[in-house]
């Protein structure tokens, strides 16, 4: 956040644990960017900002951010933004009720989830469809053959399974299979078909990734915000 508003921007960040501010303080210094950013040693949710109109945005990361709009409000210039992160809703619920009333515009929030994902390479396969050369069918289906009626035109289908009863029931008065099952039968020509397209291993690999199943850690959301302008502002100001 300071490298994008530097060299002449400032930031005002404020730390209620004496510690951490003198930490922070040498952090930025050994990094150079004391000059940039102004770490203060206050608990805002009691004492405020104490700043008014100098703001351009203003991020809260609090554990009662509807505490501080108000200050916050004061802070910012008109037309500001405020951003608020909050793990549970219920704080995010507080907080758009506040900014609602104080007649904030573009009120929107955003839920951030952890979602990692698994990288890895797998061989790229594609089809080939060069072979395209004619076989048989299928060497188990049952063979089948056609019979020839009067004018010389198939006319019906028998198989060697019904040709075979139709014979041992010759002479069987009882038996509705006509006697001449077996007569006047040709064998159809087997049909051919093109081969079914081939994979082919391509020698190269793909990055490829998916989404983890289990998706470890806690969700959190993002409520952003702008200040009105002073003409805008509720009449009750």
């Amino acid at each position: 956040m300071a490298r994008c508003i530097s060299p002449d921007g400032k930031l005002f960040t404020f730390e209620y644990n004496k510690n951490r501010v003198a930490a922070a303080k040498e952090d930025f210094a050994n990094n150079k960017m004391d000059g940039i950013v102004d770490v203060t040693w206050r608990d805002v949710c009691k004492d405020g900002f104490r700043l008014k109109n100098v703001a351009d945005a203003v991020f809260l990361d609090l554990p009662a951010p509807w505490d501080v709009v108000d200050s916050a409000n004061e802070a910012l210039v008109d037309g500001g933004r405020l951003c608020s992160f909050s793990p549970c809703i219920e704080q995010v619920q507080r907080v758009c009720v506040r900014l609602d009333q104080l007649g904030y515009g573009q009120i929107e929030t955003i839920e951030c989830l952890i979602r990692p994902h698994e990288v890895y390479s797998n061989p790229m396969q594609s089809f080939s469809f060069e072979d395209q050369s004619l076989v048989e069918q299928d060497a188990t289906a049952v063979p089948k053959k056609r019979k020839i009626d009067e004018e010389g035109n198939p006319s019906q289908i028998a198989t060697e399974s019904t040709i075979a009863t139709a014979t041992a029931n010759e002479g069987d008065t009882n038996s509705n299979v006509v006697d001449d099952a077996t007569d006047d039968f040709v064998e159809v020509p087997k049909k051919r078909a093109p081969n079914p397209a081939r994979l082919k291993t391509v020698d190269i690999n793909v990055i490829l990734t998916k989404p983890a199943i289990n998706i470890a850690g806690h969700t959190g959301f993002l409520t952003f915000a702008r200040k009105p302008p002073a003409v805008l502002k509720p009449m009750s100001e």
